[in-house]
Order: structure tokens, then C-alpha cells, then sequence
């Protein structure tokens, strides 16, 4: 039979696994309103406190939800374009302090970036040209004759 095991009541209930929209720090994050979600160990929470700070520090939100749940939709304004955001989850029992854990996201929208796409030049022909031969360039796939001077 499977043994359980429980956490000692000593051991701290410290956040982990923090990420928003199932990712961990995502960069280039697509959603304005990112859910957010964590795990935790140890000595069951009676309540988190998630907060939220913009790049300058402006507090977002600060929301106390129940200690059972691990997720919390956003619940501020909606995301701007390129905005980088720290979020932390703190694990309360009782108004201690459990355990603390942070992370971050940073948004990119359509639109939103200030260049043009990385493509392929206009008139770009795939076709092999001459170039070095596997002698000279051993993972080189050309088939066709080198054209540097000496190289056979």
C-alpha cells in the first residue's frame, strides 16, 4: 500500500512554480489579461497575497485570495504593449508571513514593434550558387564545384 506523507506543520508553505498563462517568465507574452498561477509546499496557506508592480515600481494590485486556491485571473487594467511586470506570491497563515516567491512577464502585441520583420530580400533566389567545397568547408551540402582559386 502507498505510504502518504504530509508536511510537517513547521515546514514553510513557500510559493513556487510561479507562471503566468502556464509560462515561466514569459517574454513576448501575447495575453492582456494573463492568468496566474503557482504551487506550494508545506504547511497549508490560509490565504496568498498576489501583487503586481510595473517597471517603476507603481503598484498594479495587491490581492488576498483563499489559501486553497492556486490561480488568480488578472485582476487590474489590461496589459499595454511591451509592459514589463513583477508579480510575487506570498503564502499567509494567520497574517504570518509563510514564504514569498517572484517572478516577472513582459507583453508584445502585433504591432507593436518598432521594426520590420527579419525576411528573405525581394528577388531571393533559393537556388545553390557556387561556394566552398566539403574540403574546405566540411558541413558544407553544396554539390557543386568549389570556386575558390586552388581548391580542388
Amino acid at each position: 500500500m502507498p505510504q502518504v506523507r504530509s508536511a510537517s506543520p513547521s515546514q514553510p508553505a513557500a510559493p513556487r512554480a510561479l507562471k503566468a498563462d502556464g509560462l515561466t517568465e514569459p517574454i513576448g507574452s501575447t495575453s492582456r489579461a494573463p492568468r496566474l498561477t503557482w504551487r506550494h509546499d508545506g504547511r497549508q496557506a490560509s490565504a496568498f497575497l498576489v501583487r503586481a508592480h510595473d517597471e517603476a515600481g507603481a503598484e498594479l494590485f495587491a490581492v488576498e485570495i483563499d489559501g486553497r486556491s492556486h490561480a488568480l485571473a488578472w485582476p487590474a487594467a489590461p496589459l499595454a504593449d511591451l509592459q514589463r511586470v513583477s508579480w510575487s506570491v506570498t503564502a499567509l497563515a494567520d497574517s504570518e508571513e509563510l514564504g514569498r516567491a517572484d517572478s516577472w512577464l513582459e507583453t508584445a502585441f502585433d504591432g507593436a514593434w518598432p521594426a520590420a520583420a527579419v525576411t528573405h530580400p525581394r528577388g531571393w533566389n533559393p537556388e545553390p550558387t557556387p561556394g566552398p567545397c566539403p574540403s574546405c568547408v566540411p558541413a558544407s551540402t553544396s554539390t557543386l564545384p568549389c570556386a575558390r582559386p586552388g581548391c580542388t
